[in-house]
């Protein structure tokens, strides 16, 4: 008889939806071959909608502040903080007695802390929050607000859990410094036979493209950078701005008829191969970012700073274009845009081929049926 899983998810882990949440499906996809797995997770239900195992976050502003400035809670827990989802964990744990939760990310750890179960504990910790606070990486007001107080919560729920899953390497040797022990890297892959290598070399037009969810804080100020910085500093080249995702109103402000904008995309695998170079100007917070590895599997070359590159790793010149700040990565787009391109190609290919030899879905899930299999 198969052992048992209880995933409890942040998002549905679905393709078609987030990047994380597909990250997600690839791992959950490995997991099922070896347990009987059940999911509890959150998604915003449109009007009228019903999901057995799908909740609403929780909107209230009101409750929110109160959470916040009498209890001290950070408001990014409040907002998954359900009653509905707490009441599903309990009957599930009751009525399906899983040997195995597995929680995909650090805010989900708040159902565990206060009703821990009869089960080993696993935490996705796709980013630390331990190692932001260390390298200050969260510099935006309100970003500092609506995660107060969560650097010392991730040590509650590491301590509690059997094993704490790191996105990258680097988080994982940071929080083995402080004294976890129990931890190991599992990075998110790339569906390469997906995101198969499809770039253009010879592009129309000069074109820069970002791609990402502008709910996400780092993806927000990355679309600002790129708008008020970037543009005004390339207005007068003959070069297109392209910005790709979800939530386009979270940036509407610093939008012009000059720059643009698709949102909710069915497929962005043909931005990527028909852009002539992917720009990632990410300066806050921490974890992988799965738009780096689809745009190198796709084959475009990469202009990025070290904090987008964290966890892949990319060698600096051969394999991406990286800039410490943003007057460096406009100094890189006007040299590239002034040379033959062979630099594009070479660098395409360098990435291409390192990304698909280490985060490659067949390589990454021999790495999940090990880690997994520990649990049999």
């Amino acid at each position: 008889m198969k052992k048992k899983l209880l995933a409890l998810c942040f998002r549905p882990p679905e393709i078609g939806y987030t990047q994380n949440s597909q990250g997600q499906y690839y791992i959950l996809q490995r997991a099922q071959k070896m347990f009987e797995t059940r999911i509890l997770s959150f998604k915003p239900l449109k009007l009228g909608e019903k999901g057995e195992n799908y909740f609403d976050p929780n909107n209230s502003m009101i409750v929110k502040l109160f959470n916040f400035l009498f209890l001290g809670r950070s408001p990014r827990l409040t907002h998954y903080w359900s009653k509905s989802f707490y009441y599903a964990y309990r009957t599930m744990l009751e009525e399906f007695k899983p040997d195995i939760i597995y929680v995909d990310h650090l805010l989900l750890m708040q159902y565990p802390l206060k009703y821990k179960p009869d089960a080993k504990i696993w935490l996705y910790n796709e980013e630390s929050q331990l190692y932001i606070k260390k390298y200050n990486l969260r510099k935006n007001i309100f970003d500092l607000i609506k995660n107060i107080g969560l650097s010392d919560f991730e040590k509650k729920a590491i301590s509690i859990a059997d094993k704490t899953l790191l996105i990258t390497n680097q988080e994982s040797k940071y929080l083995k410094s402080l004294g976890f022990n129990l931890v190991k890297t599992m990075p998110y892959s790339v569906d390469d036979k997906f995101f198969y290598t499809g770039w253009k070399t010879k592009q129309k037009i000069f074109s820069l493209l970002f791609i990402g969810d502008f709910s996400h804080q780092p993806n927000k100020e990355a679309a600002k950078l790129i708008c008020n910085k970037i543009y005004p500093a390339i207005q007068n080249l003959q070069i297109k701005i392209i910005l790709v995702g979800r939530n386009i109103n979270e940036i509407k402000k610093y939008l012009n008829s000059k720059i643009d904008i698709y949102e909710d995309v069915e497929d962005v695998r043909p931005f990527y191969w028909e852009s002539t170079l992917f720009i990632a100007p990410i300066f806050s917070g921490a974890g992988m970012r799965i738009k780096i590895l689809e745009a190198a599997s796709c084959g475009i070359p990469i202009l990025m700073t070290p904090l987008a590159n964290l966890g892949v790793n990319l060698e600096s010149s051969k394999e991406a274009f990286i800039e410490n700040d943003i007057s460096g990565m406009i100094e890189s787009i006007k040299n590239i845009y002034n040379s033959d391109g062979s630099d594009l190609v070479n660098v395409s290919l360098s990435a291409n081929k390192k990304v698909r030899s280490l985060f490659g879905i067949e390589k990454m899930n021999k790495l999940y049926d090990e880690i997994f299999s520990e649990l049999l």
